[in-house]
């Protein structure tokens, strides 16, 4: 997988005075697991947040472990007006860092994207630490957690508040009373900047799409069953971080009108953009396919022309529109990112080539088809499944894109 530099942008007030550069520690450090302590937060809805955005992180809310496990532990709280959040990081190297973060306390995923790209910086050696040589908690037990807040929070002088704004005073003559004037409007404080909240991800991942599903045609020629044929799918697709898709997709479907069975094998390649909002994936995409298909009698292939079809018929060419919903769900199990539970919805058309472009109908040799149709091949067809996936991509922690 690539992947760019990402611009990391942390939110907070100025932090301790006496901040410690990092000199003792000139290799960056990767982390593998995360101790998370959130009390007075949506602890469940933090711990998926950033599981989503840190998917090579082992995060734990319990804990006793012995060291050497390239651990960092993570305090997230609100502050004591309820109107921010501070967080204390400490590293297994013993530096500890403190923010304040100006978002609201319920905001749990723009919390988990901060801290996520606080991480990034401090594994990157640009974060400046705010004390050394402080121990990572050895179990979750309370007293242990508050002892290892209180280490780092000490190092942290308080923020010093602006003075109000004096305006002047008017000045006063003798000979004429000045006029009252509108009065000054008070400069608006300027909003904190926020920092992305786009999670933390590799720039390309596969995907493996498995489907299964029923084929209906639309439009003439109709006989016999409403049902064109049911079959399997299978795919891969690379997925680009702003939403592009591109994949390849192999079906195979089959219909039985004893004692004749048509079988046909779709070869699309496409591509398209998806929209995604939290675990909800909506990809759209066109298609464009070709289609070998063959009748089998009693275990003999027929040739083409016992089909009522010229010899090169048996090949039909199509186009195709998807989209493919579905609910992703995170795994932790390298390079395995997700599993997709979804639909694969379908609408397009085929043709086979017969001095022209035509629909295929498959008689067993009578003279008049329309009283002997076996099977359609081509014409409009609605495609109606079921899908799961499989996502696949590097588990590192990422910077979001700037």
């Amino acid at each position: 997988m690539l992947c760019l530099p990402l611009l990391v942008v942390l939110i907070g007030s100025a932090h301790a005075v006496a901040a410690v550069e990092p000199s003792a520690v000139d290799e960056a450090q990767s982390f593998r697991v995360g101790l998370l302590s959130s009390p007075g937060l949506d602890g469940a809805g933090l711990l998926d947040a950033l599981k989503l955005r840190l998917p090579g992180l082992e995060l734990r809310t319990q804990w006793s472990v012995a060291e050497g496990q390239r651990r960092v532990f993570i305090s997230v709280h609100p502050t004591e007006d309820g109107t921010a959040v501070r967080t204390e990081l400490i590293a297994e190297d013993g530096r500890g860092y403190s923010r304040r973060l100006e978002v609201d306390p319920s905001d749990t995923r723009l919390i988990a994207s901060v801290v996520a790209n606080l991480l990034f910086s401090i594994e990157q050696q640009t974060a400046v630490a705010d004390v050394t040589d402080v121990a990572v908690p050895q179990t979750s037990a309370p007293e242990d957690v508050q002892r290892a807040v209180a280490a780092v929070d000490v190092a942290v002088e308080p923020e010093p508040q602006p003075e109000p704004q004096r305006l002047p005073e008017p000045e006063l003559t003798v000979e004429r009373e000045p006029e009252p004037g509108p009065a000054p409007k008070p400069s608006e404080p300027a909003e904190p900047e926020r920092a992305s909240t786009a999670p933390p991800q590799p720039r390309w991942k596969v995907g493996v799409p498995l489907s299964g599903g029923l084929l209906l045609p639309i439009g003439a020629p109709r006989f016999g069953s409403l049902l064109q044929g049911g079959g399997l799918g299978l795919g891969a697709d690379a997925e680009h971080v702003d939403g592009a898709r591109f994949g390849l997709r192999l079906r195979y479907l089959a219909r039985d009108r004893a004692p004749f069975r048509l079988s046909r094998l779709r070869i699309a390649v496409g591509g398209g953009y998806a929209w995604s909002v939290g675990r909800l994936d909506l990809p759209l995409r066109g298609e464009l396919s070709i289609e070998p298909w063959w009748v089998v009698h009693e275990g003999e292939r027929l040739p083409a022309t016992r089909l009522g079809a010229p010899p090169a018929g048996t090949l039909a060419l199509g186009v195709a529109a998807r989209v493919e919903p579905s609910i992703a769900i995170p795994v932790d199990a390298d390079p395995l990112l997700a599993v997709r539970l979804g639909l694969d919805l379908g609408l397009g058309g085929s043709f086979v080539v017969d001095d022209g472009p035509r629909v295929a109908t498959v008689t067993s040799g009578l003279e008049d088809p329309t009283l002997d149709a076996l099977f359609r091949v081509g014409g409009l067809e609605l495609w109606l499944g079921a899908r799961i996936g499989l996502v696949f991509g590097r588990s590192t922690i990422r910077a979001p894109r700037p």
